[in-house]
């Protein structure tokens, strides 16, 4: 047995921890946006774009994981979490550090969707990263990203929505879910039009 041998298998097993970690995320965002009527409209789902072939290594490993949400009140509207852990798989940006991502898509008065491939696609979890290094690639200390019509025109972004407005933290400053709800949940719905807001019962 060598080091070198062992330090292989310890990477592994702590890359499937940061997966349990990431999932325990992501289901925590899913139940904080469900109290507030928002819903997944993935299922289960939260990555997209992996592979088993032996000619495309570099897709075994997940870049990134997210999930894409819903409110029957806001048909226009498809929020957002995402965590990034690698570059772009097309190399558009570079990530120093895993990011927590969250925001929303505008669509305006279309009536998408929110099926994959109706006016949207799972590589939309990536868009902060596109936005933020389009825009310099500034720190990822919750301030507020937007791209603009104009600037997808512009850019001539295949993008089917009007704008989006985004947001990040370092994934290492979530330590609870107190911290989710403060820097992700509570500020993405924040974010968002109140237009969208659930309406109060009773």
């Amino acid at each position: 047995m060598t080091e070198e041998g062992m330090n292989i298998v310890n990477m592994v097993k702590q890359m499937k921890r940061l997966c349990k970690d990431i999932s325990l995320l992501l289901r925590t965002v899913d139940e904080q946006m469900g109290e507030e009527g928002w819903e997944s409209v993935t299922d289960n789902r939260c990555m997209a774009y992996s592979s088993n072939s032996i000619v495309a290594p570099s897709c075994w490993a997940p870049s990134e994981a997210g999930r894409f949400y819903a409110n029957e009140d806001t048909p226009g509207i498809l929020a957002f979490c995402s965590v990034l852990i690698d570059d772009d798989r097309d190399d558009y940006y570079t990530v120093r550090e895993a990011l927590v991502t969250a925001g929303y898509f505008d669509y305006g008065r279309q009536q998408i969707s929110h099926k994959v491939g109706n006016g949207w696609e799972y590589y939309y979890m990536r868009y902060y990263g596109y936005v933020a290094q389009d825009q310099d690639n500034p720190t990822a200390d919750g301030r507020i990203l937007v791209l603009t019509e104009k600037e997808i025109e512009e850019h001539d972004w295949d993008a089917e929505f009007d704008s989006l407005k985004c947001f990040a933290f370092p994934l290492v400053s979530i330590k609870n879910a107190t911290d989710l709800e403060s820097k992700i949940t509570r500020k993405l719905l924040d974010l968002i039009p109140d237009k969208s807001r659930k309406k109060p019962q009773g």
